[in-house]
């Protein structure tokens, strides 16, 4: 990494973005989070497993998005502290680029929160479904009668067509 004095605004935000789950969200948070979002109890080794799972999607989308987009965002000049109590001059073609990059940047991570939220909801939904389904297993409410009953008709309908 550059020298404190050369650090630009890209690298400060793109480390920001790329930060780990942990430092953004700490576990005991997670685990806060997930306990009133799952009506049942999960055992400390599912908690740290979605954990992970979250850690890993969140590298995977946001780490190539982020060094993409941050990459392409034109700066108009690094940040020296002692011009900070002074205005910097822009054109208007300056500013309106500026705000043009500003927007698009903020579709994009708009766009990839959605996507990963929709992805989040959807695993969160498999682990509801996977809970609920030991649940079932534990008490012994679940009913294998149905499906049994039309594993049966099937193979039996099987037998027929290599009768004919």
């Amino acid at each position: 990494m550059s020298t404190a004095a050369d650090i630009s605004s890209k690298e400060i935000l793109r480390d920001f973005l790329l930060k780990d789950l942990f430092q953004v969200l700490p576990k005991t948070t997670f685990e806060r989070i997930v306990s009133r979002a799952i009506k049942t109890r999960l055992t400390q080794d599912q908690k740290d497993e979605l954990y992970r799972i979250l850690n890993e999607q969140k590298d995977r989308v946001s780490v190539s998005v982020v060094k993409s987009q941050i990459d392409d965002l034109e700066l108009i000049d690094k940040f020296n502290p002692e011009q900070s109590s002074e205005t910097v001059m822009m054109t208007d073609l300056e500013l309106e680029k500026l705000i043009a990059s500003m927007g698009a940047l903020n579709e994009t991570i708009e766009k990839e929160i959605d996507e990963v939220e929709a992805e989040a909801q959807k695993e969160l939904d498999e682990i509801k479904d996977l809970v609920d389904g030991m649940t079932d297993l534990k008490h012994g409410s679940i009913s294998f009668g149905d499906s049994l009953q039309a594993l049966l008709e099937e193979v039996d309908q099987l037998e027929d067509k290599l009768k004919l």
